[in-house]
């Protein structure tokens, strides 16, 4: 999922100075309105995909587990979210356990006494 909103951001997102993730497809291109349903948004993208439909947030948090991985930081982590404190961001903080197993060295086999 993180990869289809980078494609958005990338390639299918018009340029505008507006701050906002999601604009209008028309022009003038400008942030949806307040009284935009986003969790209607998501659901009907899902149902077009052919996907089990599932509500914005699922994006949100899908895109800031991957961005760990891909180098960001925290701080970029919680800029991007918008989050007032540092510690709603420590969530993604997670260790990727299949990138550990592949740094893991052997355990020694202990001498026969």
């Amino acid at each position: 999922m993180g990869e289809a909103v980078t494609d958005y951001l990338r390639r299918g997102r018009a340029r505008t100075a507006d701050r906002r993730l999601f604009i209008t497809v028309r022009a003038p291109f400008a942030g949806l309105a307040r009284n935009t349903c986003i969790c209607t948004i998501v659901r009907r993208a899902c149902r077009r995909a052919g996907i089990e439909p599932f509500g914005p947030h699922r994006l949100r948090h899908s895109v800031a587990c991957d961005l760990p991985a891909d180098g960001a930081s925290l701080e970029e982590i919680g800029q991007l979210l918008r989050h007032r404190s540092q510690r709603a961001t420590l969530i993604y903080a997670k260790a990727n356990i299949t990138a550990l197993r592949a740094l893991a060295r052997p355990c020694p086999v202990a001498a026969a006494p």
